[in-house]
């Protein structure tokens, strides 16, 4: 499958996502892929060997991974490596990641009626980067249910919850921001992310993560 088949509409403000990132702990990238790329992508779901999500503790519902092109894809690493480097810089973390890395893994989901994925943490592997991004591959209008909620829980305060309205072909990228405390110390607020039980219809999703290789 030509890798135009996937061509991504990039953002160009940067700055304006990295704030959203350290605001919300999300950023939304809308028309990440246009319509008959998001149908496309979804159809590899239908050609690879798909497991249940049951039996890695992901809820109840399909998966395969996807084997995406390199390319543009690639090139959402630097600016993402750049956001997470500032990141570093703040925590006092000696290494920084380097603006070359490549997409780690990416996975295809499908929800059918019934199925949902549980809340689960953003990335904490040393060998990736800290960000991570979920696109809707579906049209909303075919499932009903579906919803992509995120939590962010704070130390001795109320958790934050939002419900992420998407369009097909929308990204949404994911990071456990940094915050101070009234002491003035920094901890990372812990941002959670799921998918509500679908009601009827059927919603395929992508996850992707980004891979990283640390500047000494």
């Amino acid at each position: 499958m030509p890798e135009t088949a996937y061509a991504l509409n990039l953002p160009e403000d940067w700055t304006a996502i990295e704030r959203a990132l350290n605001e919300h702990g999300h950023a939304p990238l809308p028309g990440l892929l246009d319509t008959e790329a998001a149908c496309r992508l979804g159809e590899r779901l239908d050609k690879g060997p798909r497991g249940p999500l049951e039996t890695i503790s992901l809820g109840r519902g399909e998966g395969v991974r996807a084997d995406l092109p390199h390319g543009q894809w690639d090139a959402l690493h630097a600016p993402l490596a750049s956001i997470a480097n500032r990141w570093c810089q703040a925590f006092g973390q000696p290494n920084l990641h380097a603006p070359d890395g490549q997409v780690h893994c990416a996975h295809l989901t499908r929800l059918g009626a019934d199925d949902f994925m549980p809340l689960l943490p953003g990335e904490d592997d040393p060998e990736l980067l800290p960000v991570r991004l979920l696109v809707l591959l579906s049209d909303p209008q075919d499932f009903c249910g579906g919803e992509l909620v995120l939590t962010e829980q704070r130390p001795r305060m109320q958790s934050r919850l939002w419900v992420v309205p998407l369009s097909r072909g929308d990204g949404v990228l994911l990071r456990t921001r940094p915050l101070r405390n009234s002491q003035g110390q920094l901890y990372g607020a812990q941002l959670r992310h799921g998918i509500g039980r679908v009601r009827s219809g059927v919603r395929v999703g992508l996850e992707v993560s980004f891979q990283s290789r640390h500047d000494d």
